[in-house]
């Protein structure tokens, strides 16, 4: 009577488990590899989300309306170079029309609309002295924001998004 059981238990972790850790990994592969050739360390491991309480522990109140928007997963990584610090956040959304709603929900007045990244894209001054990049693309938000305003420091958030945006498009076909 076990034997049935256990068999049964083996087949439904083999159906069940892989895909869900496969689509974890597939949003990982989003994620630049080479940011340690330019300088850029990454202060810790990338932290995957995948439901509203782990999400709550990144985006402290926020996280409830992140879902209600469509997120169900989300990655994040803090790189570093001497003292500037790039943080990266891609929000993973069910449809392309969830992955618009999180890019306008938070549409300020001091954005620039960018061209060439993404469905809809913007760059913007943050007022802690940096720049903030966010983009809708397919599936996925994405938002960069570095802590340097210099043209240096905008050319590097840009082509971060950049190899980004390439990733999506090649993970989208």
């Amino acid at each position: 009577m076990k034997w049935p059981k256990i068999v049964c238990f083996i087949l439904i972790s083999f159906f069940v488990v892989p895909p869900l850790s496969a689509n974890q990994f597939q949003l990982e592969n989003i994620l630049p590899q080479k940011m340690g050739d330019q300088g850029w360390n990454a202060e810790d491991e990338p932290f995957i989300a995948t439901n509203e309480e782990i999400l709550s522990m990144v985006i402290n109140g926020a996280a409830p309306r992140y879902m209600e928007l469509g997120t169900r997963k989300a990655a994040f990584v803090n790189y570093k170079k001497k003292q500037v610090y790039l943080m990266l956040e891609i929000y993973e959304t069910d449809f392309k029309k969830s992955a618009e709603k999180l890019f306008k929900e938070f549409e300020t007045d001091n954005s620039v609309p960018l061209e060439n990244l993404g469905t809809r894209s913007r760059l913007t001054l943050e007022m802690g002295g940096g720049y903030m990049v966010e983009y809708s693309q397919d599936r996925f938000y994405v938002r960069l924001s570095i802590t340097q305003r210099s043209e240096q420091a905008k050319k590097v958030l840009l082509k971060c998004a950049k190899t980004i945006s390439e990733k999506i498009a090649g993970y989208s076909k």
